[in-house]
């Protein structure tokens, strides 16, 4: 009898606990402030992102033919990797993409990467490609291209571009206008999921629509590149891991399906499933609880199959994998360390933005953006964190505790993943991190922070929204009108 009462209780606390939770929620939507950012957010980021796509050519974003070359994967053998001898992985492509992508290379690719500068006159043979490249079209015919390492990508992330791939190769469209297309399906896309999960966000939001709205991240949007749908992936798994005690089963498979996505692509956003996981726990949902569980297995077991058949040449390592990380222990935190303090201006500088796709292994921006940009962005860091601290967002001890682990995890898994990759003997940091993979680390950061100081000042939310708005208008009006410039026909 004593026991049935007690079972009876629990049962009623937790339900009375999920009520509150609930009711807190109801009245939070109810009592929005007069900007809601996601509201604020579309009206900036579709027109930007309308202006900067048409502005910027195709391929103008870091490593965006291999991301485009995997959503051509999607629905072209998406299992199989090839490794020729003496070469990095890749994939049979189609024969158009890779004469587009070779004609568009030297003028959206290599004049803006440092590896060549911008003035250097192109070759009769790329004046000629650049010239007709717009009149290529799919051939049928397929052909191999190197691409290590977005092979390792689970492909479904890419299911925009690759469905907007086949609507273009289907209807006959030149491989040019296809690539524009996939630009807009994926950047669009992106967009309505950052909207959705800033809907759903109850603490951090004035860090997460500056995070949004930064330069580099506006011209990510604008290509094929992974970041654009990670970074709307990561918050929608922030946002509903805060609110885990008001969702229910179908909100927890978009969780599980939103970590599986994420993590099989890059594998240190695993780390972001422990606020929903710890939230699961405690109100014992157990179903929750293993559908997180599973996502993180299967993007799991997906590297697992993929990389030990994986070639990658870009770095330069010979040593096996196991001799690699064998005295990882010692070395792992002095890299680190070093890493911050020789490139932490770098990791800075690509964070806010820059031109072109850089170079991430030697920390250099090469075509930075006005310096401006990075002195104004400062201030307005320091006032969205300011916004956040005095937020109305009442998280417990243990959501804000459980979503800072996640972002610390995030941050040194992802060292750890370039340590792996491209660490070769005799370094002293590790190459190729940039500050766009600190961005969702960042948003649960902001989360975690959200009302700590209490009640916001009142009139400030006008104020920063103002002054967010208009440095992004500015910064995309500097960008456009760059743009004409750095990427202009040769004669």
């Amino acid at each position: 009898m004593g026991a049935t009462c007690a079972k009876e209780s629990t049962a009623v606390g937790r339900a009375t606990e999920v009520d509150d939770h609930r009711r807190r929620s109801k009245s939070h939507h109810a009592s929005r402030r007069t900007f809601p950012e996601w509201k604020v957010y579309l009206v900036l980021v579709v027109p930007i992102t309308v202006l900067l796509s048409l502005a910027f050519p195709n391929f103008h974003a870091p490593d965006d033919p291999d991301h485009l070359k995997r959503a051509y994967t999607l629905f072209h053998q998406p299992l199989r990797a090839v490794t020729p001898a003496g070469g990095s992985t890749g994939a049979m492509i189609d024969d158009g993409l890779l004469d587009y992508v070779a004609a568009e290379s030297p003028v959206a690719v290599e004049r803006l990467d440092g590896f060549a500068h911008f003035e250097r006159p192109l070759t009769a043979e790329h004046q000629l490609a650049y010239e007709q490249k717009d009149s290529l079209h799919w051939t049928g015919k397929l052909r191999f291209s190197e691409m290590p390492g977005a092979i390792s990508y689970f492909p479904l992330l890419y299911a925009p571009q690759a469905i907007t791939l086949e609507i273009g190769r289907a209807s006959g469209a030149t491989v040019a206008k296809t690539v524009f297309w996939t630009r807009l399906a994926n950047g669009f896309s992106a967009i309505a999921l950052v909207a959705f999960g800033l809907y759903l966000l109850p603490s951090g939001r004035s860090m997460a629509l500056l995070l949004l709205l930064l330069p580099r991240t506006l011209l990510q949007f604008t290509s094929n590149s992974a970041d654009p749908i990670l970074y709307g992936l990561a918050l929608i798994i922030v946002a509903l891991g805060i609110r885990a005690t008001a969702i229910d089963r179908f909100k927890y498979g978009l969780v599980g399906a939103a970590i599986f996505i994420a993590s099989s692509v890059r594998p240190p956003l695993a780390s972001l499933a422990l606020a929903p996981a710890i939230q699961a726990l405690r109100q014992r949902q157990w179903l929750a609880l293993i559908l997180i569980a599973t996502a993180c297995a299967g993007a799991a077991l997906w590297f697992a199959e993929m990389l030990p058949s994986i070639v990658d040449r870009r770095c330069g390592i010979g040593a096996p994998l196991s001799l690699r990380v064998a005295d990882l222990g010692l070395k792992f935190p002095s890299l680190i360390g070093r890493s911050l303090l020789e490139r932490g201006l770098y990791y800075y500088g690509s964070f806010v933005g820059h031109y072109g796709w850089g170079d991430g292994l030697g920390g250099d921006l090469h075509f930075p953006l006005p310096l401006w940009i990075y002195g104004t962005a400062i201030p307005l860091l320091g006032f969205a964190i300011w916004q956040d601290l005095t937020a109305d967002a009442r998280l417990t001890a243990t959501i804000r505790l459980s979503l800072a682990s996640s972002a610390m995890m995030a941050t040194l898994l992802t060292f750890l993943a370039f340590y792996v990759a491209c660490n070769a003997a005799g370094r002293t940091i590790i190459p190729g991190i940039q500050g766009r993979y600190f961005v969702p680390p960042l948003l649960a950061s902001a989360a975690a922070v959200g009302g700590l100081l209490g009640g916001r000042a009142r009139g400030m939310e006008r104020v920063y929204i103002l002054f967010l708005g208009a440095w992004a208008i500015a910064c995309a009006t500097a960008m456009v009108t760059n743009a004409s410039h750095l990427y202009r026909h040769i004669t």
